[in-house]
């Protein structure tokens, strides 16, 4: 009895210890060095900005907010394709978008790169 105490104390500590751990794992993987070419279609959707890996249900939860969303700068079509105003694709630049879910908060940067060949890509229905 008096050996088993303490290992129950040190199996109860590790449980708590491990299980407090997990609470504290980010549920939102961000997508880091981000980069697309001008002319290629960028969608402002979580799933564009979130790891391959995160699960459907953060994925269809996750709020975005970004300035690329300001309808005097930026056009987005139904599908949520922006671009420039003015113009079928976004313009070369950093930008930023900000992903919230539940209490997580996470920014991501991405870079518009020049290309030789620009395409259209929005879609206005």
């Amino acid at each position: 009895m008096v050996l088993r105490l303490p290992v129950f104390f040190i199996m109860l500590a590790l449980f708590f210890g491990l299980s407090s751990c997990s609470q504290n794992a980010s549920k939102l993987q961000v997508r880091n060095n981000l980069v697309f070419q001008e002319g290629e279609c960028i969608n402002l959707s979580a799933e564009t900005f979130l790891d391959s890996n995160t699960p459907k249900q953060i994925l269809q939860n996750a709020i975005l907010y970004s300035p690329l969303l300001d309808e005097d700068q930026y056009s987005v079509d139904s599908a949520c394709n922006v671009a420039s105003k003015g113009k079928g694709y976004l313009e070369c630049g950093e930008y930023t978008v900000t992903i919230v879910y539940q209490d997580e908060v996470k920014k991501v940067t991405f870079q518009v790169v020049p290309t030789k060949k620009t395409a259209v890509c929005l879609q206005f229905f």
